[in-house]
Formats: C-alpha cells, sequence, structure tokens
C-alpha cells in the first residue's frame, strides 16, 4: 500500500493489479503496475500535465 497525492494505491492480493482509493472509495480501473495508478492520479491534476 503507498500514499501519493492524497489517495492510497493498493496492490489486490487476488488480482495482482493496482487499485486507487480516494477517502476509502475505489476509483474507476485497475493498473499492471503501481507506477501506471500513480500516472492515472497525475492526470487528474491539471497542473501536472
Amino acid at each position: 500500500m503507498a500514499e501519493y497525492q492524497g489517495y492510497t494505491i493498493k496492490q489486490n492480493p487476488d488480482t495482482g493489479k493496482w487499485e486507487i482509493f480516494w477517502q476509502d472509495k475505489k476509483q474507476e480501473g485497475e493498473y499492471a503496475r503501481q507506477a501506471d495508478a500513480e500516472e492515472w492520479i497525475d492526470d487528474q491534476f491539471p497542473l501536472n500535465r
């Protein structure tokens, strides 16, 4: 589990994919790598583009 930009990124033990949570609510999508999840989070902030 990792914290990034206020989001929580967790690896699903059943699928091995990474999931993103905001205030304990799962966000859309599953990611093969933690870095892919971090990219999705970066895309949510216009200043990071």
